[in-house]
């Protein structure tokens, strides 16, 4: 049991995270180039979740040989102060809107945790709707059975039961956990 109450349990451990992650960039490289041919490739992170595992990526896409590779980042927020989705995503981005990120560019989405599939099927719309000329959509975690919105995952790290809650890898439970290299599953304790 940690000191905030949970008990947690590895899931999937650092090396199979990195073996996956690793997968994952040889396919998006060989999709990437029989669509685009040699342009650079934007990962589009979706903060704070996917932070860590798009930093693995990206390094993991160079070693693969993709090295023209651009990075900005975007925070979706669906929920605002309730504790379900309002399904009209608001996107926060540093210092441009999202049509001067991703026009005509190859953008590659990258997020951690797919559920519902409600907030990133209005956003992957967005994207397109900003001019972007490809788009590849890289899910680190899907739950599997519960999404109620169509979305394409082109890449897929692992599908986890539904019920399960999971942080670590960049992934939080109040805001902590995140620099765990690993996933865990957590539980109340007691």
């Amino acid at each position: 049991m940690s000191k905030d109450g949970y008990r947690r349990e590895v899931l999937i451990s650092e090396k199979e995270l990195q073996t996956r992650i690793s997968e994952i960039a040889v396919a998006v490289k060989r999709q990437h180039e029989l669509n685009t041919g040699d342009e650079p490739l934007l990962l589009l992170c979706i903060l704070n979740g996917a932070i860590i595992f798009s930093a693995d990526l990206m390094r993991a896409l160079y070693k693969a040989g993709l090295t023209d590779i651009e990075l900005d980042t975007v925070k979706i927020s669906s929920y605002g102060n309730e504790t379900v989705s309002s399904g009209n995503p608001i996107v926060y981005t540093t210092d441009k809107d999202l049509t001067k990120i991703v026009k005509g560019k190859h953008v590659a989405v990258v997020e951690d945790v797919l559920e519902t599939g409600s907030t990133m099927a209005v956003f992957l719309e967005m994207v397109r709707e900003a001019g972007a000329v490809s788009l590849q959509v890289i899910m680190l975690i899907a739950k599997a059975g519960i999404q109620v919105h169509e979305v394409q995952i082109d890449h897929l790290g692992f599908e986890i039961d539904p019920d399960l809650w999971v942080d670590g890898f960049g992934i939080d439970t109040k805001n902590k956990e995140r620099a765990n290299p690993q996933i865990m599953k957590v539980s109340l304790s007691g």
